[in-house]
């Protein structure tokens, strides 16, 4: 954000000629009435009177911003360490500094928060996918129909909105003025003074639960090389017709991902089911023995996962290992898998 942007949100912050005015609200019974006021995203802040403007000479203070709004989680506690937040409270400092406002740890007259908040939006997107590619010599042994694992034939694409606020309340009384930015993109936000080289200065607040807001695996991807460096890919395992696992490593994951090797589990649609973080890859069977321990015929030790989420696309992936699994191929055109689940033919099979 530029300066001249930054004295836009604040401005009146400070009036030199002015006296602290604060609006009451009251109840026919005369009693102050506490406001809420909604900040979206489930975040809010708590008021006394509406601070309608600030008088000079004052006493502030920086605190975090759980201490003022409620609701707020990682992402906003962890936006408050950023370098560009931080560049942001200078620029405040100087601003205020004109009104001739001092910071001070112990005998603050206001409190004082700027962060980020981040919310996912999901859109529909339309995917039909084939279930197979039919050869000249396997023609009959396909049915070139739309892929079923997601019954309306679509998948979300997620994109993070961001917004930041500041937040200013009188100690004495609990009178808040809050500014907030307009909804941002990603891409916005970082055309906005954010980024920093190759990836964003925020990628410290990236875990593997923030990646698996990416519903689809081409924009998961995109963020796991914005955020973690380009990613190298290990293995492609398909377990039957509609689950996929990908294992990639990155170069430079942040500490909040514990991990270089990702797991990533996709249906037939590219739709991200789950996320798993570990230290090193693990082993096929040893995968699949963790998710279905009572099939006989996995076997094996899975490293320590360090960190993993599911999202909505996530269901047992054992039932489609059963031998009544549904199937897109004809029964003659199929084979069992070893571990369950089904696989066409081969060429020359008939």
């Amino acid at each position: 954000m530029k300066r001249t942007a930054l004295a836009l949100l604040l401005v009146p912050i400070v009036s030199a000629a002015s006296c602290a005015r604060a609006t009451a609200l009251e109840s026919p019974g005369g009693v102050p009435v506490q406001r809420t006021l909604d900040l979206g995203g489930g975040i809010s802040v708590d008021s006394g009177p509406r601070l309608t403007a600030l008088p000079p000479d004052q006493r502030y203070r920086f605190v975090s911003p759980e201490e003022l709004a409620k609701g707020v989680g990682s992402l906003e506690e962890s936006s408050f360490q950023e370098p560009q937040l931080a560049q942001w409270r200078k620029e405040f400092a100087s601003i205020v500094g004109g009104g001739r406002w001092v910071q001070s740890a112990d005998s603050a007259h206001f409190d004082v928060t700027v962060f980020w908040t981040g919310r996912m939006t999901t859109q529909r997107v339309d995917r039909p996918q084939l279930a197979a590619t039919a050869s000249t010599n396997c023609q009959y042994a396909l049915q070139a129909v739309p892929c079923m694992d997601d019954p309306a034939l679509f998948t979300e694409e997620s994109r993070v909105e961001y917004r930041a606020f500041y937040i200013i309340r009188r100690r004495a009384d609990g009178a808040v003025r809050v500014r907030g930015r307009p909804p941002a993109t990603r891409a916005q936000r970082d055309a906005d003074g954010h980024q920093t080289g190759r990836r964003t200065v925020g990628r410290n607040m990236e875990t593997v639960a923030t990646l698996a807001n990416h519903l689809g695996l081409g924009a998961l991807l995109e963020r796991v090389d914005r955020v973690c460096g380009r990613h190298r890919m290990l293995e492609h395992w398909q377990q039957g017709e509609f689950h996929h696992d990908l294992v990639i490593e990155v170069p430079e994951p942040p500490p909040s991902i514990p991990g270089a090797v990702l797991v990533v589990a996709t249906n037939c649609n590219g739709g991200v089911k789950e996320i798993l973080c570990f230290e090193e890859p693990p082993a096929v069977a040893a995968l699949w023995h963790y998710r279905c321990p009572e099939n006989p015929e996995f076997a094996g030790e899975l490293p320590p996962i360090k960190a993993a989420a599911r999202t909505i696309h996530w269901f047992d992936p054992c039932v489609l290992l059963t031998e009544d699994a549904r199937s897109e191929l004809r029964p003659e055109a199929r084979e069992r898998q070893p571990g369950g689940g089904w696989q066409a033919k081969s060429c020359g099979a008939r």
